[in-house]
């Protein structure tokens, strides 16, 4: 059946009493369709060449049934077709265009179907010829200087269809932008006049500016818990505002003030108004200003648990006091437990926490922070914010390091260079003692004898400067769909900032990410970072802690957390081989035997993602389906190296479910790379109470000299291995079966 509809223009505006009664109905249609009303299985549009559809979905009163229901035909949302409601949408619709700048738009409708069951309904849009705007003028301007600074909020361009949405959206950005430039009583009203012959119009936008106004006296109201005595005296709540006597007051200078108030975490209420304008000498008006606060309670307690994959079992307890020292700033006081267990002397169940976690020899000691935080944040023309530290930690990088902080002391300032940029500069001095596997000390730093690593995992002061610049102009900080950032920073420890002398380093890191909407419902996200470190001039190695790893849930998902790069393993069965004369110790084949692999790291990284992320028509708020291709590599520039890796591409899909605390990641990548080869050593005593480390790669030449020698008490020494290079022959080969070359990702929040 096929109706035409071409409503004359009091048709049309009578057809407007119906919509009202028709808004209610909207959310009423539910998921049962009362007998005889069709189940709407279908919308569609033809004919709309300048409109999407789904800004006509928008428009209209009918909906079509869920694509979960129309496939299943059991659950998810049903959708009727209300009484009247294909006369109303072709109200609706016709309206729309007219509003849009096409005048003479007619619309048909289709009906497909049983209309006792389910039907398909169908809009045929003819648009006609549009009014074009041939000038968009602002009028009542007189300052050719203010008129352009108010020229790029105009919507409507001349050139273009007749838009009244755009029109008034030009009017209301051109009121807002000359509020913020401090004429807070300006007025602005659009008109036209349309040619109805030639389909032509102008377009006005009628403004009238009112004074500029200044900020005169600001007179602070400031109350405590309760309307006591306030912890915060008024002049410093004064100073938090920002707000200078005499400088232009817009509306921007005002949300500033709020905002100031609201960083300082002190106040359940704020108020600020401005009194009568008086007239100036210089044209310019005066506004008193009047701030009132109220103080919330000053002490917070936060007790916080959870489960994660290289963490286990975590613990936090954190505790705060706001206007302490009757400033504006707040000291938090923070435990922090994890490896909870695993982690000795809290091992109490081991088998409760994933086998990755279990097989780190860093997570068998508990990991903790405990330390005082006192912070001030940015308000006022300045916008910084400022904290310092004082702590001590036991933190663990997996598989690679393990570092103790006896005393640390960290001082920041973080300020906002726009509305999109910020930059930190932060200073981190600590004295510490980095812990690594004897294998990486031996094959990264030579350091092959216990005395020798024993000096690059000494109690070392460090001092660190920090510098970070940042850019964000994404939409959604935890899910972006649209927008750029990028964040670089340089890190400087040289002795002057009282480093030792040996562990002297200098290093860059840079990110940048981009998320381009390709559909209303698929986002492309694309993200490079890269990082160097090196020795400043007398140090001899860099720290663990500052050496670059990539592989894992934020990097490369294809390997396991930091197994990019050169590797060396530990091997856990080895056989001794006579060579001539000489004894050899040798891993047995790596297939036909376990090992370890931990990760040397290095001073060179760069890592790129590729994302296509897509939500499904259904339950589209809560699920997310993502295919990925991950690559990055990571080298030691400038040394030899302990492996000739190429660049690792990874390709993978992956889920995420929405929840107020992140989306909830699974991802599923594929490494068709074989382990690199390595040198192997072996860390466990052979048949000793205490064995140096050695080197067991196979084919090796360095053989074995001192059997069957004694200590004055009796106790067997262990034989001497001969110095010389671990040749990097370990190699295990290549997972065969598809599923074995998985590598499974499950964590909270994106990966970038």
């Amino acid at each position: 059946m096929r109706l035409r509809h071409d409503l004359p223009p009091l048709a049309l505006a009578a057809s407007l009493l119906a919509l009202a009664g028709a808004t209610e109905r909207l959310s009423a249609q539910a998921t049962a369709c009362k007998p005889g009303v069709p189940e709407v299985r279908e919308v569609s549009f033809s004919g709309n060449a300048s409109l999407p559809d789904r800004a006509l979905r928008a428009v209209i009163e009918t909906r079509a049934s869920s694509a979960f229901r129309r496939v299943f035909r059991v659950v998810g949302a049903r959708q009727c077709l209300p009484d009247g409601a294909l006369l109303r949408d072709v109200t609706r619709l016709m309206l729309f265009y007219r509003r849009k700048g096409y005048p003479r738009a007619t619309v048909d409708t289709a009906v497909r179907g049983d209309r006792s069951e389910e039907i398909s309904v169908h809009f045929d849009i003819r648009e006609g010829d549009p009014i074009v705007v041939d000038s968009v003028v602002l009028r009542g301007i007189a300052d050719s200087a203010l008129r352009a600074r108010l020229g790029p909020a105009l919507q409507l361009r001349a050139g273009e269809p007749l838009d009244h949405f755009a029109l008034d959206e030009s009017t209301a950005a051109v009121l807002a932008r000359l509020r913020r430039l401090g004429h807070l009583r300006a007025r602005a009203r659009p008109g036209y006049r349309v040619d109805s012959a030639a389909f032509r119009a102008i377009a006005w936008i009628d403004v009238t500016a009112g004074p500029r106004v200044r900020i005169g006296e600001v007179r602070v109201d400031a109350r405590g818990v309760d309307g006591g005595e306030p912890r915060v005296p008024p002049g410093r709540v004064r100073r938090l505002t920002g707000l200078q006597v005499g400088e232009v007051l817009g509306s921007q200078q005002l949300n500033d003030a709020r905002s100031g108030l609201d960083a300082a975490g002190l106040f359940d209420e704020i108020q600020i108004t401005v009194d009568s304008l008086q007239p100036a000498v210089d044209g310019d008006a005066i506004a008193d200003l009047d701030v009132r606060t109220l103080e919330g309670k000053p002490h917070q307690l936060r007790l916080r648990a959870g489960y994660a994959t290289l963490d286990c079992f975590r613990l936090q307890l954190q505790g705060s006091r706001s206007g302490a020292f009757r400033r504006p700033g707040r000291l938090e006081l923070t435990a922090n437990l994890t490896k909870l267990a695993v982690g000795h002397p809290l091992d109490f169940a081991p088998g409760l926490c994933s086998d990755d976690v279990r097989a780190d020899p860093y997570s068998r000691r508990l990991n903790y922070y405990f330390g005082g935080t006192y912070s001030q944040a940015a308000s006022g023309w300045r916008a910084v914010t400022r904290s310092v530290s004082v702590y001590t930690e036991r933190r663990s990088e997996y598989l690679a390091y393990l570092r103790t902080t006896y005393l640390g002391l960290s001082a920041a300032i973080a300020r906002r260079l726009g509305r999109k940029w910020t930059s930190l500069l932060s200073y981190d001095l600590s004295y510490a003692r980095t812990e690594a596997e004897p294998a990486v000390l031996c094959a990264t730093f030579s350091a092959c004898v216990a005395a020798d690593r024993e000096q690059f995992t000494e109690a070392l002061p460090f001092g660190l400067l920090s510098v970070v610049v940042s850019y964000d102009n994404t939409d959604i900080p935890t899910d972006p769909t649209r927008g750029q950032s990028l964040r670089g920073e340089v890190r400087v420890a040289p002795e002057w900032l009282g480093t030792a002398t040996r562990q002297q380093v200098i290093g860059a890191r840079t990110t940048a990410a981009a998320y381009f909407p390709l559909s209303p419902r698929t986002v492309l996200a694309t993200r490079v970072s890269a990082g160097v470190v090196n020795t400043l001039a007398d140090a001899d190695f860099i720290p663990q802690g500052e050496r670059l790893f990539a592989g894992g849930a934020t990097t490369v998902r294809g390997f396991r957390q930091n197994e990019i790069g050169s590797r060396v393993y530990i091997a856990d069965s080895v056989r001794l081989v006579l060579s001539g004369s000489d004894t050899l110790v040798q891993a047995l084949p790596p297939d036909s035997t376990r090992w370890r692999a931990v990760p040397a790291g290095g001073n060179t990284a760069i890592v790129a993602n590729v994302e296509l992320r897509i939500r499904p028509p259904v339950l589209t708020s809560f699920f997310q389906f993502v295919a990925f291709l991950d690559g990055g590599m990571v080298w030691n520039r400038g040394e030899p190296q302990l492996t000739d890796e190429p660049f690792f591409l990874t390709p993978g899909v992956g889920a995420r479910l929405s929840t107020p605390i992140g989306p909830i990641r699974l991802d599923a990548a594929y490494n068709s790379y074989a382990p690199p080869a390595g040198p192997a050593y072996r860390d466990a005593a052979l048949g000793y109470a205490t064995a140096p480390l050695y080197c067991v790669s196979p084919g090796n030449t360095l053989p074995l000299t001192g059997f069957n020698q004694f200590d004055a008490e009796g106790r067997a020494i262990p034989p001497v291995q001969a110095a010389g290079p671990c040749p990097p022959s370990f190699g295990p080969s290549r997972p065969r079966g598809f599923l074995d070359r998985m590598t499974i990702v499950f964590s909270v929040g994106q990966a970038f």
